[in-house]
């Protein structure tokens, strides 16, 4: 069995995201989330602030199912986050971000017939690395560096069993 699902919270990200999940047995599944991050797409635009984001982000998850019968029922899983693209704001001139990481999350996802409602909170590290150049009144400057990061991940999906 396989779901096809999208993940509404990352509208509010300015992000559009799919998964595709694959049950593997009774207890345990395996999916890939594709992430397409675009300034234009998403509700944090109308905050004002993003001038440009673009880019994309891919993360796969192991799910176990503790109750239930996968797909369905309370799970734990741990994931994986690869992240590249370009970010500028009122505050930052272009820069260019990559993230890699990981986390876990624990959720809980719900049948209606051939219809799927996923929902989780969990949270992960990550390192991110940027750079960017941007000018001053005494010429340009180059902006790099790396930071550590701890995420919160927090979804709803809904979805389609096949």
């Amino acid at each position: 069995m396989n779901a096809l699902k999208f993940q509404v919270l990352s509208l509010c990200l300015d992000e559009v995201k799919v998964q595709y999940e694959r049950i593997i047995n009774n207890k345990l599944s395996i999916s890939l989330n594709f992430g397409y991050l675009n300034d234009k797409i998403g509700i944090a635009q109308n905050l004002g602030r993003i001038e440009e984001l673009k880019g994309f982000d891919i993360n796969p998850q192991v799910r176990y199912y503790f109750s239930g019968k996968a797909p369905v029922g309370i799970y734990s899983g741990i994931y994986g986050q690869i992240s590249k693209g370009v970010f500028a704001d009122d505050s930052y001139p272009l820069y260019d971000f990559n993230f890699h990481g990981g986390g876990i999350i624990l959720g809980n996802q719900n049948r209606f017939d051939r219809f799927i409602l996923d929902t989780y909170i969990g949270g992960g590290f990550c390192n991110l690395t940027y750079s960017g150049t941007y000018q001053t009144k005494y010429g340009t400057s180059i902006d790099n560096g790396k930071k550590s990061l701890f995420l919160p991940s927090i979804n709803i999906s809904l979805g389609y069993l096949f």
